[in-house]
C-alpha cells in the first residue's frame, strides 16, 4: 500500500502543515477509507513511549516511526475501524485544505 509522505512542510511559528500534491492527496484519502488495524500488546514501543495497554491500533499514514503514534487501544477489529470512518470525514477536511495546487 502507498503510504505518502508530505511534498513539503511549513512552519508557521507555531505548527506544522503538510502540503500535499494531488496523488498523494488521493493516496491518502484512500488510505483513511480502508486503514491499517493491528493487535499491539501493552508495552510495544512507539512514537511517544509504551503503548499503554492491548487492543488494536489504526495505524497513521506516514513511514516515519518518530512522527505519529497510532490511534486505539479499541477492544474489536470491527471497533477501530468505525472509529476511522467516524474520524474520516476530519481527515478528509485537513488533506483538501493542505493540497497543493
Amino acid at each position: 500500500m502507498l503510504r505518502p509522505r508530505a511534498m513539503k512542510i511549513e512552519w508557521d511559528g507555531t505548527t506544522y502543515r503538510a502540503l500535499y500534491s494531488f496523488e498523494e492527496r488521493d493516496a491518502l484519502l484512500i488510505y483513511y477509507r480502508c486503514p491499517k488495524i493491528v493487535w499491539f500488546e501493552t508495552g510495544t514501543d512507539a512514537y511517544g513511549g509504551p503503548l499503554p495497554a492491548s487492543g488494536f491500533y489504526v495505524l497513521a499514514h506516514c513511514e516515519r516511526e518518530d512522527c505519529c503514534r497510532p490511534d486505539g487501544p479499541f477492544k474489536t477489529e470491527d471497533e477501530a475501524r468505525e472509529w476511522a470512518q467516524n474520524n474520516f470525514e476530519s481527515v478528509k477536511r485537513r488533506i483538501e485544505q493542505n493540497t497543493v495546487q
